[in-house]
């Protein structure tokens, strides 16, 4: 996807290829907004997701490794930027649900001011699908 991304741009845009545990290590300007999703983990899950879920993990290690990764993606930012996250709540019959839209919401709300949220509503059968909408949070930097 990067490949075909990068020669589908034009300069002075690029793709940056990495790993989003080490952002502070790219040469990254600084920016006015950060627009993107959260990988999904469910509360009960063994698999980081952080490490392409090659790793065992747990729920906490995962918060906590989104919460370093926001953080130095605050470091890249603009005074008065804003950062958009689009995650949803994790349901399905059988299991437990993970309020990950809301989990993610308060911790990243530790670095970040909490402006509000978007529902995103998804087309779609509810009797088929999963999930019918999602949440876009709106941070902006303190």
């Amino acid at each position: 996807r990067a490949k075909y991304i990068s020669e589908h741009l034009t300069s002075p845009s690029r793709v940056i290829q990495g790993d989003s545990q080490k952002l502070s290590e790219y040469d990254v300007p600084k920016f006015d907004l950060c627009l993107t999703s959260a990988p999904y983990m469910r509360s009960f899950d063994k698999e980081n997701p952080l490490t392409n879920y090659h790793e065992e993990g747990d729920y906490e290690i995962y918060m906590k490794g989104m919460r370093k990764i926001f953080e130095q993606v605050k470091d890249l930012m603009k005074p008065n930027a804003y950062v958009l996250v689009e995650v949803e709540n994790t349901f399905e019959k059988g299991v437990p649900m993970t309020p990950l839209a809301w989990d993610l919401a308060k911790k990243l709300s530790e670095i970040f001011f909490l402006e509000r949220e978007l529902v995103y509503c998804h087309d779609g059968d509810l009797k088929t699908s999963k999930v019918n909408h999602s949440y876009v949070l709106i941070f902006k930097k303190k």
